[in-house]
């Protein structure tokens, strides 16, 4: 069995930093998000936003399931290039 090794005391402060860094992270991942195809942003905001399974989308989408998952990857890798250049 895998065990916590962080401190509360380190768990307390990334809680605290996320918590006061979102709005700024947040308007990132939106600027990312206008600047990558809609049909890819779309299939990410489903998996990663409204936590929709791939299988879900796929048929809602009627598309291959493995498509659904390649074109999910494909937003994941631009929305990743994106923020490099940001920061």
């Amino acid at each position: 069995m895998l065990k916590n090794t962080r401190s509360p005391s380190s768990i307390t402060s990334a809680v605290w930093w996320e918590r006061e860094n979102w709005p700024w992270i947040s308007l990132r991942i939106e600027k990312v998000l206008d600047q990558i195809p809609p049909a890819l942003r779309e299939l990410f905001v489903w998996r990663h936003i409204n936590e929709f399974s791939y299988e879900e989308i796929a048929e809602i989408k009627d598309l291959p399931l493995g498509t659904i998952k390649n074109r999910v990857y494909q937003a994941k890798e631009l929305i990743r290039r994106h923020m490099e250049k940001i920061t």
